[in-house]
């Protein structure tokens, strides 16, 4: 049971890119909305951060993100706008698609368990909670305003289930942010949000905790992303890496070009 739990959070894990249709007990007291548009996704806009990663022995890995948004696609019954996404590590060009939707309340990612349902066992399959979509974020930002991003839960009988993977966020403050974008140095007001990862491989021991903050700007989106690998490296991507899970991701925006 415990090998399944393994594979199957690594390969979920690979698969999540940043980002419900689950039922995720959301709160959103409604009060002082701020109805910003905190997530431009018009056709054509692209975007390249500045990313650096460092592990526990001070090591550091530096490069580039580079996102483009080009074209839709139905998958599922569902309309998706497709996410180019390109990173530049070590002389080494990684190019992945994901793919997105967005409303008024919400940007939701789509998640292939495919893969993840193979590796489930057919005595257990039935047990093992997956969904389509995770969440990246809840609108309108106001205070108190939090959310599930994703779960993958295991009913190990009728009274007692658990969550493997439980990934929240909530709107932590408003943040003034200073970043050098397009040549120009400003300072910007933005939406700070805070991400944890808690990951429980087996009910009887501690889970794994982790922590990450993503800031927006109106009419911009994402400006920076910073914290615990184990979270930022699943959002651009990469994948949670075990073996480091304690190195620190950081990204920030230096060029955009909002069509």
């Amino acid at each position: 049971m415990k090998k399944f739990l393994i594979k199957t959070l690594i390969l979920l894990t690979g698969l999540f890119i940043i980002y419900s249709c689950i039922d995720d007990k959301s709160t959103n007291p409604g009060s002082t909305a701020d109805n910003g548009n905190y997530f431009p996704n018009s056709e054509g806009s692209s975007y390249k951060y500045e990313i650096t990663r460092t592990d526990t022995n001070g090591s550091v890995i530096a490069g580039n993100r580079f996102i483009t948004y080009d074209g839709d696609s139905l998958i599922r019954r569902t309309n998706y706008q497709i996410q180019l996404d390109t990173l530049e590590i070590i002389s080494q060009k990684i190019p992945f698609t994901t793919f997105f939707r967005t409303t008024k309340t919400g940007v939701f990612y789509f998640v292939d368990t495919s893969g993840i349902s193979v590796l489930v066992p057919d005595s257990i399959r039935s047990s093992v909670t997956l969904h389509t979509e995770m969440r990246l974020f809840l609108f309108p930002f106001v205070p108190g305003n939090s959310w599930a991003v994703y779960r993958v839960s295991y009913d190990i009988n009728d009274q007692f289930s658990y969550n493997i993977v439980d990934f929240t966020a909530k709107y932590f403050s408003d943040e003034k942010l200073k970043l050098n974008l397009n040549g120009i140095s400003a300072t910007f007001n933005t939406k700070k949000v805070e991400y944890l990862l808690t990951i429980q491989l087996e009910p009887n021991i501690p889970p794994q905790n982790y922590t990450a903050y993503v800031w927006v700007a109106d009419n911009i989106g994402i400006l920076k992303s910073e914290g615990s690998a184990a979270i930022l490296g699943v959002l651009s991507g990469g994948g949670i890496v075990f073996t480091d899970t304690l190195g620190i991701y950081i990204q920030n925006l230096i060029e955009y070009d909002i069509k």
